[in-house]
């Protein structure tokens, strides 16, 4: 992840009338997440809230002991993994041999028909 906006920055920022959004961003894929700098604190540390964006293709997801079903869509507030798809994700990394792509690293999934 990018570095994000400490949360008492954010409020010292937004008690001078600044909109404030934080965005979080990585290599692997382009913008993903937002916060409106909305916190939440588990008693020890406050951190941003972020939600997708509308139109990112993620899922969060949890594995199950289900062979069948081994991956289900992550509860509100339950920790899991992002998958994304579609255009806003890279081609993938490149290889030893030189091509670009997913499989080398073990990085490519496929749900619901989607890699």
């Amino acid at each position: 992840w990018a570095d994000k906006c400490p949360p008492e920055l954010s409020r010292r920022w937004q008690t001078s009338r600044l909109k404030v959004i934080d965005l979080l961003i990585a290599s692997e894929y382009w913008l993903a997440l937002h916060s409106d700098c909305s916190v939440w604190s588990d008693g020890t540390v406050e951190k941003h809230i972020y939600k997708r964006l509308p139109t990112l293709d993620a899922r969060f997801l949890v594995e199950t002991t289900d062979a069948a079903a081994p991956l289900r869509d992550a509860e509100p507030g339950e920790v899991g993994e992002m998958y994304l798809a579609g255009p806003t994700t890279s081609p993938g990394y490149v290889c030893p041999d030189g091509h670009v792509g997913l499989d080398f690293h073990d990085a490519e999934r496929v749900i619901d028909g989607k890699a």
